[in-house]
């Protein structure tokens, strides 16, 4: 997988996936989450009303963008309790989303600095945290299977991109 940093608006990001996130307890999305709702008509809000979305750490929630920006799907990942939020768990959502994309077969993922918003993390923490949780989630030890299944393997993987979009300056500098 190859991993960029994009500096660019998050809703004119062109992606098969989005990856947004929502703290535990949140009921209206805020920052990059609340750009992509607003920029979907409050369709994200609705349906994580709707669904009863809690934001727990781990929770997914799949919509799609129905044409409203060029990304095709949004994936909003729960953090969990923010007095508890960290570097490790950023890893965790990144990998999350990272096999979701896999299993969804979405070649190009656009995803926000997890963290470095209310989080707390600086940028290039988050950055960090979304690399090396997105490799992690990807590596397989596949030393004794078949050469071909490799191969195929490493293709596929090397047509996939993970990009981190920020539109900060400061935050983009400093990944």
């Amino acid at each position: 997988m190859q991993v960029k940093v994009e500096k660019n608006d998050l809703v004119k990001v062109k992606a098969d996936l989005l990856v947004v996130n929502l703290f535990a307890g949140v009921r209206k999305p805020g920052g990059a989450t609340g750009a992509v709702d607003r920029a979907l008509g409050g369709y994200l809000a609705k349906e994580i009303a709707e669904t009863g979305f809690s934001g727990k750490e781990g929770e997914t929630l799949l919509l799609p963008t129905q044409g409203k920006i060029p990304a095709k799907r949004v994936l909003v990942i729960g953090l969990g309790e923010p007095k508890n939020f960290s570097q490790e768990r950023v890893r965790r959502v990144a990998a999350l989303a990272v096999k979701k994309a896999a299993q969804l077969k979405q070649r190009r993922v656009a995803t926000i600095l997890h963290g470095a918003g209310i989080g707390g993390l600086s940028a290039k923490d988050a950055a960090r945290a979304i690399v090396e949780g997105s490799q992690l989630a990807l590596y397989q030890y596949d030393k004794y299977k078949e050469k071909q299944k490799q191969e195929r393997k490493q293709k596929q993987q090397q047509k996939q991109e993970l990009v981190i979009v920020e539109s900060d300056n400061l935050k983009f500098r400093a990944v």
